[in-house]
């Protein structure tokens, strides 16, 4: 028998969103899933596609604000619709009517 197991890195203590507001909250990475999900979800696989979008979404957000404990709002919507519209320009549109940018 072989067990395996998921981890993954709790953000929600190491990275805080910067709401429109000016606001601080920490990332909800169950927000995003959900958010990427709802986009994907005339897709047949739109479960596995959410989780790996998800990921990817993670580590460039990651990658860009290595040295930054704070994220601006507006640059987790630009990422996630990015990834999206590179798989499926149905679900980033869908995503981008529902997910505005700030000014």
């Amino acid at each position: 028998m072989v067990a395996t197991s998921h981890e993954a890195l709790d953000l929600s203590t190491s990275l805080t969103v910067r709401r429109q507001d000016g606001s601080l909250s920490p990332f909800n990475r169950d927000l995003l899933l959900i958010s990427l999900y709802e986009a994907c979800k005339h897709r047949t696989d739109s479960v596995q596609v959410a989780s790996a979008l998800l990921q990817t979404v993670i580590a460039n957000l990651t990658a860009q604000h290595v040295m930054h404990a704070t994220v601006d709002r507006n640059s987790i919507i630009t990422c996630a619709h990015d990834v999206l519209k590179r798989l499926d320009t149905s679900a980033a549109a869908v995503y981008q009517a529902y997910h505005k940018q700030s000014s």
